[in-house]
């Protein structure tokens, strides 16, 4: 792909991602472009699958290599970090280069760029390496390592610093913790939008995908024994919803489920929740936790590796529980459910989380 130079303006950032659908590192990818472009930076996205579902500033280049025309995995790599290479020496130079999501960082590794900063945004020893043993486990970590030994790391929380650090032994050539960024005034508008639930209603908010743990939220659902609706907002492939549906019915509360798919405006939901539940086995950060925080709304969670622990601090440690506390999660639900509360912005600490506060720690990363 020939593209012609662009004149340099001002600082140039390039942000590297697999796609821009609806997930969460995406979200958070488009929000630091757009704060950054209205300050005036000439910001750059690439991305490896032509999927955009969010509305983009149009001031934010997009630039698609689509990683489909390759055979194997090993000369997508290499074709791709070439392509993007010559991107960044007709386009450069760029005063920061950010790479995010797994198969991103292989493509980025490839150009050999000695610049990059890649985005930590999961749980990587948990993801990646917690199920497997012996001799496997070793050789995956030690592949692990020596890609991402010598790099630049951005953790969007310092448990998933903790993780690829301390657990997996990374030795980084620098590291930084940066919170996820939010529009917060923007989202507290938006929370106050009608919804069209009129029964009082628990609320999940997560991708069907093995990750957010659908199976543990409806059985803690069914052990708290509350009669309201629980609200999924959420997409994933068929069978992964109607495996959700098969055990709703097995648990008799599938007429207790409300589908709603993906929303625009999640945040109307938070709002007017009871609580969001949260029972994902791993999480980078979870930008819903944050979301519900900033609309007032409590968040119930398991204490999975990173993110939650980060948040619900202080006075919310008590909406916190121990990953096998399922008696503990299930009488949270319950006592909630009797006594419903909102929270305060002071006590949730949401304006740590502000775009105001975490887009100046990305610009400072410029050369």
């Amino acid at each position: 792909m020939d593209i012609a130079p662009i004149p340099f303006q001002s600082k140039k950032i390039l942000f590297v991602i697999d796609s821009l659908c609806g997930g969460g590192a995406e979200a958070v990818v488009i929000r630091l472009a757009e704060v950054l472009v209205s300050q005036g930076f000439d910001v750059r996205i690439i991305i490896f699958a032509n999927i955009i579902e969010y509305e983009i500033d149009p001031r934010v280049v997009i630039t698609v290599f689509d990683r489909d025309q390759h055979k194997t995995k090993w000369m997508t790599y290499a074709a791709l970090g070439k392509q993007v290479k010559k991107y960044i020496a007709e386009q450069g130079p760029f005063n920061l280069i950010i790479a995010n999501l797994l198969f991103t960082h292989r493509v980025m590794m490839a150009t050999k760029l000695p610049d990059v900063h890649y985005c930590i945004h999961t749980s990587y020893h948990t993801v990646h390496f917690a199920h497997l043993t012996g001799l496997k486990k070793w050789w995956k970590i030690k592949k692990f390592k020596s890609r991402f030994n010598d790099k630049n790391l951005i953790f969007v929380s310092k448990g998933a610093q903790d993780e690829v650090v301390k657990k997996i032994g990374v030795i980084p050539k620098s590291t930084r913790v940066i919170y996820n960024p939010f529009p917060i005034h923007q989202l507290k508008e938006k929370s106050l939008e009608p919804i069209d639930i009129s029964e009082p209603y628990f609320l999940h908010v997560g991708r069907f995908q093995k990750q957010k743990r659908h199976d543990v939220l409806l059985k803690l659902f069914k052990k708290s024994n509350v009669k309201d609706k629980l609200v999924l907002i959420g997409t994933g492939i068929d069978e992964k919803k109607q495996a959700i549906e098969d055990l709703a019915h097995q648990l008799g509360i599938y007429n207790q489920l409300v589908f709603l798919g993906f929303q625009e405006n999640p945040q109307k939901y938070m709002r007017n929740a009871i609580a969001l539940l949260l029972s994902s086995e791993c999480e980078g950060f979870s930008n819903v936790i944050v979301e519900s925080l900033i609309c007032e709304t409590p968040v119930i969670a398991l204490k999975c590796p990173s993110g939650p622990e980060e948040i619900l601090s202080g006075e919310l440690k008590q909406y916190l529980f121990e990953m096998n506390d399922h008696a503990g999660f299930a009488a949270k639900v319950y006592e909630v459910s009797q006594r419903p509360r909102k929270i305060s912005s002071q006590i949730a600490r949401v304006e740590r989380f502000d775009e105001n506060v975490v887009v100046p720690m990305y610009a400072s990363l410029c050369k």
